[in-house]
């Protein structure tokens, strides 16, 4: 059975994809977990981040190969069924055992349509179900805000991971984003009993060797209500954007200045994930 974590932040720009795919691409890299990356953000960086822009627009978007194709299916009864093989990604990023589900950007305005769907917060989960036992890890990167988007990598979760920048204006709503997932727990579990979803904790990204980022990660791990807070740090590199540009994670990119250290990083941080969240067993 699959681990399932949701990487989630309201704010953008905190590295929030950075790391979602870094972690994703190391599991099955360095340890050899077979790890499935859904991207059910409209913004699609996820996505690009992993296959090259021409690939995604030629064979995913223009064949309609991406999670739009699964929500359309639910919301008209004149589209065509989809399965799970039909849109998934093998060996995205140039790395064995990680696997992505690509997203949309026709999806920035899907919920009002998703709106009208009973139990739309579930569609994720539905259609994942059949493939939870062959993963061991299944990782989302959700929008910057509660839509149902989010609600879907939510509900399909078990645990959710806050990735933050350490400035006053990307910490000022931590507890906004905590405060909407215990509220969108509450309000699920008035009609499903069963779902839980666990808080995984901070991890500090993006982060800059100034005052204050050091006095706001001093500040963040001293509150007992963000505990726990991951003890690895990724900091912002250029190496970092410039494998993004070529559409590959840190571990297969081996270019650019600083390397080596950014490889290490996100190696350490990934450990310490995979510590929190060890491989369940069937």
């Amino acid at each position: 059975m699959s681990s399932k974590i949701s990487f989630i932040n309201l704010k953008g720009g905190v590295g929030k994809t950075t790391l979602a795919i870094n972690i994703a691409a190391n599991l099955s890299h360095y340890h050899n977990q077979k790890v499935l990356m859904v991207d059910v953000d409209p913004q699609t960086n996820s996505t690009v981040s992993l296959i090259s822009p021409k690939y995604y627009v030629e064979e995913l978007k223009k064949k309609n190969r991406t999670l739009k194709a699964m929500y359309d299916a639910q919301i008209s009864s004149k589209a065509s069924p989809v399965n799970f093989d039909s849109i998934v990604v093998e060996g995205a990023g140039g790395v064995d055992r990680l696997d992505l589900l690509p997203s949309d950007l026709e999806l920035i305005d899907i919920d009002i349509q998703l709106s009208r769907i009973p139990n739309s917060y579930a569609i994720v989960r539905d259609f994942l179900e059949e493939v939870f036992n062959d993963y061991d890890y299944i990782i989302f990167d959700c929008p910057p805000n509660m839509g149902l988007l989010t609600q879907n990598g939510l509900f399909a979760s078990d645990y959710y991971v806050v990735p933050v920048q350490p400035d006053f204006l990307s910490t000022f709503g931590l507890d906004l984003v905590t405060g909407r997932v215990k509220w969108f727990k509450r309000e699920i579990k008035k009609s499903v009993k069963w779902f839980d979803l666990g808080y995984g904790g901070l991890i500090f990204s993006r982060v800059r060797h100034t005052l204050e980022h050091s006095q706001k990660m001093m500040e963040l791990r001293s509150k007992t209500e963000f505990d726990p807070v991951f003890k690895s740090i990724v900091y912002e590199r250029t190496a970092i954007s410039e494998a993004s540009a070529r559409s590959l994670p840190i571990c297969r990119s081996k270019t650019g200045f600083g390397w080596a250290e950014v490889n290490e990083m996100f190696k350490e941080c990934a450990e310490e994930f995979l510590a929190c969240f060890p491989p369940r067993e069937e």
